[in-house]
């Protein structure tokens, strides 16, 4: 059985379908990209799998338990978090009360100091501006917030929608090396969107590439990341 598996999935904005009947695994503690240029349905994808949006039809099955039908709470309750593109932090709060937000869903409050510190130890940056309103910090700080925020629910599924969309290079690679190393150190599942399709695939070990809506391709990242179409079709050539 797959940690999280995607059957036959179609979503719909309105009248317009976007997603047309998508098949997607994840195993327990996998990293996998999902990549695609820009609307080829990767973030509504994602918005599908947290409940933001509502499928028309097929199913999403994470556990064994069908969260087709869920709300976005009792999915975060069930371990399914999500990075979104644009950070979307409350700009009025501190850095330390948007992390906060994270864990809200806990009651283990020695565990959630404990995992603050962690986040800190992470980005050492968030320490520093711990006090600061997050309205105050560069992009870069931001994304490091919200990643930071996300991993404050514990989440057995992590899923980061465009992790690098306008950030410099070396704000991108500690955010690469922070996923990566969450997920071999406590296994935690992560799908990654990224239209730099280097990235993700440097990142994962398997992905899948959309276009228009449907799963046009799918493996082993390292074969993907070789296939000159792949890099011609979604992002151009990759040196």
């Amino acid at each position: 059985m797959s940690f999280l598996s995607i059957e036959n999935l179609n979503t719909f904005y309105g009248d317009t379908q976007v997603l047309w009947d998508i098949d997607m695994t994840v195993g327990p503690g996998e990293l996998v990209a999902l990549v695609g240029a820009n609307g080829a349905g990767k973030t509504t994808l994602l918005r599908t799998l947290t409940g933001l949006l509502a499928a028309r039809s097929g199913r999403i099955l994470f556990k064994g338990e069908d969260l087709t039908a869920l709300p976005p709470e009792q999915r975060l309750s069930r371990g399914v978090a999500m990075v979104p593109e644009g950070r979307r932090l409350f700009a009025g709060l501190t850095v330390e009360q948007n992390l906060r937000l994270g864990a809200y869903l806990r009651r283990d409050h020695a565990d959630i100091a404990f995992d603050l510190q962690r986040i800190y130890e992470y980005f050492p940056r968030l320490g520093e501006l711990r006090r600061r309103v997050s309205g105050h910090l560069s992009g870069g700080e931001q994304q490091m917030c919200a990643v930071g925020r996300a991993l404050m629910g514990r989440p057995q599924l992590l899923l980061v929608d465009e992790m690098s969309l306008g950030l410099a290079p070396v704000i991108v690679d500690r955010l690469a090396e922070v996923l990566i190393g969450i997920n071999k150190a406590f296994e935690t599942a992560i799908v990654v969107v990224e239209q730099d399709v280097e990235l993700a695939l440097e990142m994962a070990s398997r992905a899948y590439a959309l276009e228009t809506g449907r799963v046009v391709m799918h493996g082993p990242a390292e074969e993907l990341l070789n296939q000159g179409d792949i890099q011609a079709a979604y992002l151009g050539h990759i040196d």
